[in-house]
């Protein structure tokens, strides 16, 4: 029996903020089945529209951290030791790299320290995470490693990307939080709406 590969790339802070601001309480996910919970959201989305059924095939879960604060030590641990234990996901961890400093909107010149405090003003960007997530989703598409990918994200940015591998005859669900991310859902084969979906996600037991 025919059946359809599907892959997930979920983009972490995205997801995870847009998470934060739609529910009213913070949620602990148990990430090790999240991935797979997902897929099999999707799946329900391609057998509704009497395609074959999906089959979980792995993944990639893309996250940044910033290494000037001393507080994220502990995020990047459990990134590394939980989310890329769940099953068939690869961790795609990047550091965010420092930005130029802020800039007088009169003079011009850099304010490297607080006027108020003087501890120095240091501000990091994402590098390389929306490159990564694009690099897979293309080179997965042309190694046919997937019939279907699962974009976990809000971000428009990848319109591009979502355009040229559904030309290779490939299928992208799009699952994120309506209205967030509504520009990329439009150019998507179908959506999940997570938002409607929280009280179902799995979650780690309270102690």
């Amino acid at each position: 029996m025919a059946f359809s590969r599907l892959r997930i790339f979920l983009d972490f802070w995205n997801f995870q903020l847009t998470l934060n601001e739609y529910s009213e309480s913070r949620i602990s996910l148990d990430w090790i089945k999240l991935p797979v919970w997902i897929i099999g959201q999707a799946n329900e989305v391609l057998k509704a529209a009497g395609e074959p059924e999906g089959r979980y095939m792995g993944g990639h879960v893309y996250a940044s951290y910033d290494p000037f604060k001393p507080s994220e030590k502990a995020m990047v641990n459990w990134l590394k030791n939980i989310v890329a234990r769940a099953p068939g996901i690869q961790l795609t961890l990047k550091e965010r790299k420092p930005k130029s400093a802020p800039v007088c909107p009169n003079c011009h010149s850099e304010i490297r320290t607080c006027p108020h405090c003087n501890e120095p003003i240091r501000r990091t960007g994402e590098k390389g995470i929306d490159t990564g997530l694009v690099t897979d989703l293309i080179m997965g598409a042309w190694e046919n490693s997937y019939d279907t990918a699962v974009l976990v994200s809000a971000d428009a940015d990848f319109i591009p990307a979502v355009r040229c591998i559904q030309t290779k005859g490939k299928r992208v669900i799009h699952a994120g939080f309506p209205p967030n991310g509504a520009d990329l859902q439009r150019e998507c084969w179908a959506s999940v709406d997570l938002g409607s979906l929280i009280a179902d996600m799995p979650t780690r037991p309270t102690e």
